[in-house]
């Protein structure tokens, strides 16, 4: 997975007097084990349209970078599942009593192409 954080609104173009936009960077790759949480199935509307929202549970190795709600990872690469690559991952919570050998962190599935990052 490629994680990625919202860094600032960049610098204001002196024409226009707005920001461009936001400043995103990104801060880690890693491996990462990704599994739906049970009963996660949420129906929600997004788009006037009726969409189902899926929690994900993703744990990443325990020394990783310090990892924050609103950063968004991607899922590059999968062996069990190849319908989540690509996919916008967007961490909700982080578990800080996880294991020593992995940390868990509560995500959430983007949904169409509202999402910034």
């Amino acid at each position: 997975m490629t994680f990625r954080r919202l860094t600032g609104r960049g610098v204001i173009n002196d024409t226009t007097l707005l920001y461009p936009s936001e400043v995103e960077t990104t801060f880690a790759q890693t491996f990462a084990l990704i599994r739906a949480f049970s009963g996660s199935v949420i129906p929600v509307e997004f788009g006037q349209e009726e969409q189902t929202r899926v929690d994900y549970i993703v744990s990443v190795p325990w020394d990783h970078d310090e990892l924050r709600p609103d950063d968004v990872g991607t899922v590059d690469t999968t062996v069990l599942d190849p319908d989540l690559v690509g996919k916008l991952l967007i961490v909700r919570g982080v578990a800080y009593g996880s294991y020593r050998t992995k940390r868990r962190l509560a995500c959430e599935r983007a949904l169409g192409g509202g999402q910034k990052v």
